[in-house]
């Protein structure tokens, strides 16, 4: 028997927003899973406003939660978008959660057609002393302005000069 998969980008439209997107993905891998499918794959895309998934790691995990025997990965995280030691966790995480049932697969194009996702990956010449504007801002993202904690420093990055050379560890 060959053995079949499905990929999904979370489409989104003017009838289907991200958030119903979202769940007509879980929909659907719930009915992959019943079937006997053997892989659900979520496709990462920045700063498209036709598909919802930006973040498939949090996809994975929540379609893993609400399935019982597929296995659920993402084809793929794109490498340059993010650090790699991150990814890793985030996947050993997935898979110690839902251990037998998580891919990780990379790419390594940037996707950063857009200037929000350019900016929101600290790629540009200020990027790093911008970098607490970027939440709300990131891809048209649809976050909340309110919801980003942005304190008295936050968007500022301190000079080297003024950041302790040493950090002291107190345990009790």
């Amino acid at each position: 028997m060959v053995a079949l998969s499905l990929v999904d980008q979370g489409p989104v439209s003017e009838e289907t927003p991200p958030s119903q997107a979202l769940r007509h993905t879980v929909d659907l891998a719930r009915l992959a899973d019943e079937i006997g499918l053997t892989r659900y794959w979520l496709a990462e895309h920045h700063g498209v406003r036709n598909m919802a998934v930006a973040a498939p790691e949090v996809v994975i995990g929540h379609i893993a939660d609400r399935t019982t025997r597929l296995r659920v990965g993402s084809g793929g995280i794109m490498l340059p978008n993010h650090a790699p030691l991150h990814v890793a966790e985030q996947f050993r995480t997935l898979e110690a959660l839902h251990p037998g049932r998580i891919d990780l697969g990379v790419g390594r194009s940037t996707g950063t057609g857009d200037d929000a996702t350019r900016d929101a990956l600290l790629r540009t010449p200020d990027g790093l002393e911008r970098f607490g504007e970027h939440p709300a801002r990131a891809g048209g993202s649809g976050f909340p302005a309110e919801h980003v904690e942005r304190g008295r420093r936050a968007g500022r990055l301190r000079r080297a000069a003024d950041v302790p050379r040493a950090v002291r560890v107190v345990r009790p």
